[in-house]
């Protein structure tokens, strides 16, 4: 299965090490890695050239809305069969993709573990809520007739797996941790 990462950005110089944390997986032909700025970002542009990972960067609406906006725009843009999403500040651990390829299923909203702040991991309990769920512990296949929205909040994340899920009708937890928060 082709994968598509999402990374909304606003040129942290952390982004660096995100690309870095992805560009130590396994991808495979057809992966692709879609950066897409808050508005212009030549900064991430450049460091997104010089990773040499597959896919593009794109300039993305200006809209300060934590990313959601710029992932909303990425997503017709994903050529995938699976979609993920990371953050600029964040990183993938070894052997994430190999975990979202081998265990997603097609017809699911897949939701893996994270590392978020001061060695707490969401998902805590297998629920769909605020502040135990968030899109880089997402992995969601690239059926668009189903792919929720973000709202402009703070909760867009959120919002968006509930209504994805929602669309879906199901959702996969998965115990393996994809990423760590805060690069």
């Amino acid at each position: 299965m082709k994968l598509s990462i999402i990374i909304p950005t606003i040129s942290r110089p952390t982004l660096a090490a995100t690309l870095q944390s992805i560009a130590a997986q396994p991808l495979l032909r057809g992966d692709e890695i879609l950066v897409v700025g808050d508005g212009p970002q030549p900064a991430a542009e450049a460091m997104f050239r010089a990773s040499k990972l597959p896919g593009r960067y794109i300039d993305g609406p200006l809209a300060h809305t934590w990313g959601g906006a710029q992932r909303q725009f990425a997503l017709p843009l994903a050529q995938g069969d699976l979609i993920a999403f990371m953050d600029d500040d964040d990183q993938y651990l070894p052997s994430a993709c190999t975990y979202m390829r081998h265990l997603s299923d097609p017809a699911a909203v897949n939701l893996f573990r994270m590392y978020h702040s001061y060695g707490r991991v969401l998902w805590a309990r297998r629920r769909l809520q605020v502040a135990n769920v968030s899109t880089q512990m997402a992995v969601i296949p690239n059926v668009p007739a189903k792919l929720g929205q973000w709202t402009a909040r703070y909760e867009g994340d959120f919002d968006f797996i509930s209504d994805t899920a929602a669309r879906f009708g199901a959702v996969r937890w998965h115990l393996p941790i994809l990423s760590r928060w805060r690069a």
